[in-house]
């Protein structure tokens, strides 16, 4: 499998975790059940922000990790995790489809 398909899994995989709005979650990585924070990995975790459903996706395997981060970074100048907490869901499904065009483009 190549690099680029594994990015596009990896994102595929992430935007299908949060994809329904209460499983997503803003200003931490994720939550758990009773909406606190939790590391993205926790298996108690059940909501996760844009950066934390990579995290949790690749096991936070860096290099995977930054590799999908960098595909959504064209997409918005700012940063994953600002326009996550600021703009909102709509916007963060938004950044992981046009992603996901990108690189699917790309391949």
């Amino acid at each position: 499998m190549g690099k680029d398909s594994q990015i596009l899994d990896d994102l595929r995989a992430a935007l299908a975790l949060i994809t329904p709005i209460e499983r997503w979650c803003c200003q931490v990585y994720a939550r758990d059940k009773h909406e606190r924070p939790i590391g993205a990995l926790d298996p108690k975790a059940t909501q996760w922000c844009a950066v934390g459903a990579l995290l949790h996706i690749t096991q936070e395997e860096h290099t995977r990790m930054h590799d999908a981060l960098d595909a959504l970074m064209p997409c918005w100048p700012y940063g994953v995790s600002r326009m996550n907490d600021y703009l909102g869901h709509a916007a963060v499904l938004a950044l992981y489809t046009q992603a996901i065009a990108t690189v699917a483009a790309q391949d």
